[in-house]
């Protein structure tokens, strides 16, 4: 059965809204997921089940498993196509020269989003749960846009030497035969190197959902936004930012 949300699983993401699980099934498969349970026959003398109903049980869980794995497969193809059709659309409302370097990029799609951001993310959520998030060295937590965009374009600029993850745009949370996974919106660009010159505007773009991770975790400035309200900084928009930095994690 699959189950998909439209929540980013980060520390103070929206809370998650669940898709009617009919329509996932239509989309996915083009008609009703439910599965008919056969009817087992018994070979009396044998007091086992007969080669025929042993053939129907077979092919029962056959379908059911080919169904599962064409279910996913279908998934992470729609969801590939989706992250390029997204990733034209935000490089045709840019700058040139954003455009250019978010063309020059190596991408990485679905299912291919690196673990090192993952855990990133899952840093900033744990936080925003109220847990614990070892090694997590710096937080912010505002109801000002610029104010984050700033702080997360400043911390990046203090990371250390190495080749980079780079996300930026919104992310959904999908749980699919039990397993959560965390699904972004557009590809995870491959950066040789640490923060671009071109991380400014990409943050103003990325509206509050980006993160600058190293290849091995050690290093990131995490950054995600929910509705809410900070009586500290009253805001029309109702709009929280919360945000995490670490550098050289041992």
């Amino acid at each position: 059965m699959l189950t998909l949300t439209s929540a980013v699983i980060v520390r103070g993401t929206t809370l998650a809204r669940p898709t009617p699980p009919s329509t996932i099934a239509s989309t996915a498969s083009g008609a009703n997921d439910e599965e008919t349970t056969p009817i087992v026959t018994h070979d009396h003398q044998a007091g086992l089940p007969s080669a025929a109903s042993g053939a129907r049980w077979g092919r029962s869980f056959h379908s059911l498993a080919i169904m599962l794995v064409h279910n996913r497969r279908l998934f992470d193809l729609a969801t590939r196509n989706s992250q390029r059709l997204e990733f034209q659309r935000v490089c045709a409302s840019v700058s040139s020269e954003l455009r250019h370097f978010l063309e020059s990029q190596t991408k990485l799609f679905h299912p291919q989003t690196p673990e090192a951001v993952k855990y990133a993310i899952s840093q900033l959520y744990r936080l925003h749960s109220g847990k614990e998030a070892p090694g997590v060295a710096e937080v912010l937590e505002t109801a000002n846009e610029q104010k984050a965009t700033l702080w997360f374009d400043e911390k990046a600029k203090e990371l250390s030497v190495g080749d980079y993850f780079l996300w930026f745009g919104k992310a959904y949370g999908l749980t699919f035969e039990g397993e959560s996974e965390w699904v972004p919106e557009l590809p995870i660009l491959a950066l040789l190197g640490p923060a671009p010159e071109e991380l400014t505007e990409m943050a103003s773009v990325a509206r509050g959902h980006a993160a600058l991770v190293r290849h091995d975790g050690g290093a990131a400035v995490v950054m995600d936004s929910h509705s809410g309200f900070l009586p500290a900084e009253p805001s029309r928009d109702e709009v929280i930012y919360e945000l995490a930095y670490w550098n050289d994690r041992g």
